[in-house]
């Protein structure tokens, strides 16, 4: 069946790669128009306090956004025309500042203190306005963002999420290009040292770069994707599949020695290389499908992409490589040159001469590295991971600096507690610790400020439809442990007045992200082996294969997530998961390809010894040769990308390609030719 299919399609080689090219037409106009989300918090499940306190918000309130702006050196009667200014602006629903309830000629020491310390600092020199946003954080609320900055003068911080997330879209649409452009540059080198002919780069290249056009243009059918699965997905595609052509391009060469013709040798090469071809994609498929079972969603949403990408990736092998290499013979052979990766005989000699100590550290080190793969200390913050530098986070910076406020919280309560209690509740909530202030309806009524006083339009951003919003400013990070203690209290406070008092906001969100991560965590690490253990038993027909193949690899995940605790480094909390399921599921190649080269020497005559040695010089290169481009083209996503979150996971992923390769040809291999035939009874003697 394979046969013929090949037969078929490198009898039209010009027609399969014109096929292949009209097919970005599509692709372009899918890429275009593929929607991008640029808040993590939206990828939490539903049922949490903090979700179902957000839709409660939108429910009662509208779909509503809230940023600060601190203003510095202006007179008062200067930043009430720029509040003026600002609500006139499209998208802002209103601005509240101090003239909403105080004239500003009032001298600022005349004022009440809690009003005097919520809307200036302490030195007076800058004052604090809230501005309301029509719309959820979407791309008109990034609009109205930055049609507020075009009017801001020199002085002014804008700070809050929606602004955070203008700016990382801003970001990631500038880099994003960088990041393609330096992992293709890195492939284009180490393909063309390592590889036996120059044409043979740019052949590899355009079949991959194919299979990632197919991947991004229909993303489209999703309606949209993260950020994240944006910025490396282009790049994970590109290392994950580098290896099915490697293993194609160097078998052809193989074939080529003894078939009658280049077809003839590509198509045996084809037929000789789909077996190993379809095993890795079905383990890789199902390293991602581990993914699409977090509750957090941007696991399905990385893994959908993944998984769809491993496949066109595939595709793009399978169909397209053999119609290139067919058209650009004449040129490989021309342009041939010598490889820089060099033979293996040696390094495969020595470490088989002493393959019993090499397979007792393969079982050696499993120990330290199972109880050391998941200590290291993780961030959850995610604007820690954007660059200092980047104005939102300078006014983050400000407003932290300037009014004690890092995080914001809101209190959804009923609206029918008497004013006396709502009193209490609130001298409370302000007395917990860490808490900055309180912005309450009730808080401005009273004997200095007659209800009258207050504009309808801020009750009605305040109180409305039985409910009542509370804004609860921290001085304390969102993310850590002391935001969970503070966050536990206030609950216990307002749940004394309200038992159906709910929590939510930036603090709260923070909070469920950190539960929901730790426990995707441990679920992806257990789903993943099993699902790649399944698959490669089916392939198999075996247990015991599996057994050893993904022991092999979970080891090499192990080692290269106990680097972050021996360097005493800290790691964004998704890297682990993604990573896990990444190399498990891209790397498992690399082990399945060195056993069917065993198995394919054993079928043709050779001891169990001499099947694992020339299985491991064979392979070695491919292997060497594709875990350098999975190291390479990370490698240089890790040093392009100015946010933390992607750094992180590229650094990883990075030097887990080369633990996985290392531990595969100098760990495996010696431990296979000690046990003999897996599952059999056969013995190195």
């Amino acid at each position: 069946m394979a046969e013929k299919f090949f037969t078929a399609i490198t009898a039209r080689p010009r027609l399969v790669l014109l096929t292949a090219l009209l097919l970005l037409i599509p692709c372009a106009f899918g890429y275009l128009n593929t929607a991008v989300s640029y808040d993590l918090f939206s990828y939490l499940p539903d049922g949490l306090e903090s979700v179902e306190g957000e839709k409660l918000i939108g429910d009662n309130f509208g779909n509503t956004s809230s940023v600060f702006l601190a203003v510095e050196g202006k007179t008062a009667a200067e930043t009430a025309e720029l509040a003026k200014r600002i609500e006139k602006t499209d998208g802002v629903k209103t601005v509240i500042w101090i003239d909403d309830i105080f004239n500003v000629t009032v001298p600022v020491e005349m004022l009440p203190s809690f009003v005097r310390e919520l809307f200036y600092s302490d030195d007076g020199d800058t004052t604090l306005m809230l501005l309301i946003l029509d719309g959820e954080v979407s791309g008109r609320t990034r609009a109205t963002v930055g049609a507020v900055r075009n009017i801001l003068p020199e002085g002014c911080y804008l700070s809050g999420t929606s602004v955070i997330l203008a700016d990382t879209k801003k970001l990631v649409n500038h880099q994003l290009p960088l990041y393609v452009a330096a992992a293709a540059a890195v492939a284009f080198v180490i393909l063309l040292l390592t590889t036996r002919s120059w044409i043979v780069t740019p052949m590899l290249l355009i079949t991959l770069g194919l299979g990632v056009a197919y991947n991004m243009g229909t993303n489209i059918m999703f309606g949209r994707i993260s950020y994240i699965t944006q910025s490396i997905a282009v790049v994970l595609q590109l290392a994950v599949t580098m290896d099915y052509s490697v293993f194609l391009v160097d078998r052809f060469e193989e074939e080529k020695r003894t078939a009658v013709d280049s077809r003839e040798a590509v198509v045996k090469a084809s037929c000789a290389t789909v077996k190993s071809i379809s095993g890795s994609v079905l383990t890789t498929v199902f390293g991602f499908l581990a993914l699409c079972f977090m509750k957090l969603s941007l696991g399905m949403d990385i893994g959908l992409v993944m998984i769809k990408g491993t496949l066109f990736g595939a595709l793009s092998v399978v169909v397209v490589l053999p119609s290139l290499l067919l058209l650009c013979d004449g040129l490989t052979e021309k342009l041939r040159h010598r490889s820089l990766i060099p033979g293996f005989s040696r390094p495969v000699g020595f470490v088989l001469r002493h393959r019993n100590i090499f397979a007792a550290l393969f079982i050696t080190l499993l120990i330290p590295g199972a109880m050391l793969h998941n200590k290291a200390e993780k961030y959850y913050n995610l604007v820690a991971t954007l660059p200092k530098d980047m104005e939102s986070v300078k006014a983050l910076n400000k407003v932290k600096d300037e009014f004690d406020m890092v995080t914001s919280h809101l209190v959804i309560m009923d609206d029918d507690i008497p004013a006396a209690k709502f009193t209490s509740l609130i001298d409370e909530l302000e007395a917990a610790d860490g808490v900055a202030n309180v912005i309450a309806y009730n808080k401005f009524v009273g004997p200095a400020i007659p209800e009258s006083m207050i504009p309808d339009r801020i009750r009605d951003i305040c109180k409305k439809n039985g409910r009542q919003i509370m804004l609860v400013n921290s001085s304390l990070t969102a993310g850590t442990a002391s935001m969970s203690r503070q966050l536990a209290e206030l609950r216990d406070i307002a749940r004394k007045y309200d038992k159906g008092a709910m929590i939510s906001g930036e603090g709260a969100l923070y909070e469920d992200l950190v539960r929901v991560a730790d426990s995707d965590f441990r679920l992806t690490g257990i789903l993943s082996v099993l699902l790649v253990f399944l698959v490669i038993a089916a392939l198999f027909k075996s247990v015991t294969v599996p057994l050893i193949l993904v022991t092999a690899v979970e080891l090499s995940v192990f080692l290269n997530e106990a680097v972050p605790f021996f360097m005493n480094s800290q790691i964004s909390f998704i890297s682990p998961t993604v990573v896990n399921c990444i190399q498990l599921g891209a790397t498992i190649d690399y082990a399945i390809l060195l056993l069917l080269r065993t198995r394919e020497e054993r079928s043709a005559g050779a001891g169990s010894r001499d099947a694992v040695k020339k299985a491991a010089i064979s392979t070695a290169r491919s292997i060497t040769g594709s875990a350098l481009v999975f190291f390479g083209t990370t490698l240089s996503v890790y040093l392009t990308s100015d946010i933390e979150i992607i750094k992180c996971i590229c650094a990883m992923l990075a030097r887990g390609s080369l633990i996985s390769a290392a531990v595969i040809i100098l760990l495996l291999t010696p431990f296979l030719a000690v046990l003999g035939r897996p599952g059999g009874k056969e013995k190195v003697k």
